[in-house]
């Protein structure tokens, strides 16, 4: 192989591995989300349901794109994200949904309505 062929596969290579390089901002706004996340899938927070849509659009919006959900990377982020709020969870449920509706539910404080009922 050439030396050239072998720069232009050592310059793919690393372009192919800077694509999942997720910004502060991104792994910062998943963080926010985590919690609905966690308690609106699996009845976690009975009577209420995961906004697929509201939720979805308001990680688009921190710069994600769909094929992203899929890389060890957010996986990486998601785990780590959720480790927290697991623990929350386990503590004390009935405060973590409290917490969750008052910010993300029907009437909570933020812009898109992430839980809603079911």
């Amino acid at each position: 192989m050439s030396r050239s062929r072998i720069a232009l596969v050592l310059v793919l290579l690393a372009a192919g591995s800077a694509a999942h390089a997720f910004t502060r901002e991104q792994i910062a706004a998943y963080d926010k989300l985590s919690i609905v996340d966690y308690v609106g899938r699996k009845d976690r927070c009975p009577g209420y349901q995961l906004h697929q849509r509201n939720f979805y659009t308001e990680l688009f919006a921190a710069g994600f794109r769909p094929a992203d959900f899929d890389t060890d990377e957010f996986n990486e982020i998601r785990v780590k994200s959720l480790t927290e709020i697991i623990l929350m969870y386990n503590r004390d449920r009935g405060k973590t949904c409290a917490l969750a509706l008052e910010v993300y539910g029907p009437t909570g404080t933020n812009e898109r309505p992430m839980l809603e009922r079911k």
